[in-house]
């Protein structure tokens, strides 16, 4: 005599202020590559050497536009909602202070992820993230493939425009207002 007990387990999902809590009790430390996605903690992968060659090149980039138009962060903080604060490679955002808070989704401009390892997560768990959040342009840099996804038009979980960028390609950064062309980010 067997009996099937089916029995559904719940998570228990972490807030924003319960995931700064457990850094400031040492459980998260500053050591630790970890982002906070959907009420989950993620740890992410180590940054190797082209992945961080990539972030320089964006962020020499866009270091020479207008600081008018965006500021520049570089893997800080978005806070999407109360369950979800990732760390994106590069945001542009609207200029201005945000000292006593980080960006919300309304301040984005561009969100860049530099991918390899997490390409599958950032092109499934990431987007659909950013798309629900109304981040208006998210972009994917693909390592793997050597080149550019960009994604436009969110709508509910989803972007209604998908694009991709070869090596002798330029893309025009609509929000922003700059161009760049794909292959200086492999040299």
């Amino acid at each position: 005599f067997i009996i099937k007990m089916t029995q559904n387990l719940q998570k228990f999902l972490f807030n924003v202020d319960d995931y700064y809590k457990l850094a400031a009790v040492g459980i998260i430390g500053c050591e630790d590559k970890v982002e906070l996605i959907k009420g989950e903690i993620i740890n992410i992968s180590p940054s190797n050497s082209m992945h961080a060659h990539v972030i320089d090149v964006l962020n020499r980039k866009f270091s020479k536009s207008d600081d008018a138009l965006f500021f520049i962060r570089i893997q800080n903080p978005l806070r999407i909602d109360n369950y979800s604060e990732p760390e994106p490679d590069v945001l542009l955002v609207n200029p201005k202070s945000y000292k006593d808070q980080h960006p919300t989704p309304d301040d984005v401009l561009i969100l860049i992820e530099v991918s390899a390892s997490t390409l599958k997560f950032d092109q499934t768990i990431k987007k659909e993230l950013y798309a629900e959040a109304g981040i208006p342009e998210y972009w994917i840099v693909n390592l793997i493939e050597q080149k550019v996804e960009v994604y436009n038009t969110p709508e509910k979980n989803t972007y209604l425009n998908e694009s991709s960028f070869g090596l002798k390609d330029v893309i025009f950064g609509k929000q922003a207002g700059f161009q760049l062309n794909v292959g200086d980010l492999f040299e």
